[in-house]
């Protein structure tokens, strides 16, 4: 995973697939088939943790450049290799990743004192889908691949260019 994502960001539009709380095989027994066909368009995919599974972070890291963050549920093996928190810049952007800790509520607020420096900050663990502005910096939850709270499942597309779109996708 390196600090940039290659290419000339300058001349198109990154698509990020943004996804998280996979939970595979607690909560669910694979990975969407929606959520592969997502990826397939994409130049990058960012995980938001707790893949709770060393053979989905191997798959998704094996469809595309990734960039991702260890969660509350991932084993050892996992937290030895992800950070809990990273920052990195993508088409001129500088994103905050991390998974997210404690109660849902307070969640956002308790992210952004952690990585209130960012343009886009990007964190999971609540199960709750969320795009919003706080001030100058764009919240991104993309809710969960497994299950969110209302019962659905979901992952959000992230395009960054000269504007910034976020669309959320149900798997």
């Amino acid at each position: 995973m390196a600090d940039e994502l290659k290419g000339d960001k300058s001349q198109k539009t990154i698509r990020i697939c943004v996804l998280g709380d996979t939970h595979v095989p607690e909560r669910a027994s694979r990975l969407p088939r929606r959520l592969l066909e997502v990826i397939q368009g994409v130049d990058l995919i960012i995980h938001t943790g707790d893949f709770t599974s060393h053979s989905v972070f191997e798959q998704l890291d094996g469809l595309k450049e990734m960039r991702a963050v260890r969660g509350n549920m991932d084993d050892e093996h996992l937290c030895s290799l992800l950070p809990a928190v990273t920052e990195f810049e993508v088409a001129g952007r500088r994103i905050g990743l991390t998974h997210g800790w404690g109660p849902c509520a307070g969640l956002e607020q308790r992210v952004l004192a952690r990585l209130g420096n960012v343009d886009i900050l990007i964190y999971g663990h609540s199960h709750e889908p969320r795009t919003e502005w706080v001030n100058k910096i764009f919240l991104v939850n993309p809710g969960s691949v497994a299950a969110n709270q209302d019962g659905t499942q979901s992952c959000l597309l992230l395009e960054l260019g000269d504007t910034i779109l976020a669309t959320p996708i149900l798997l």
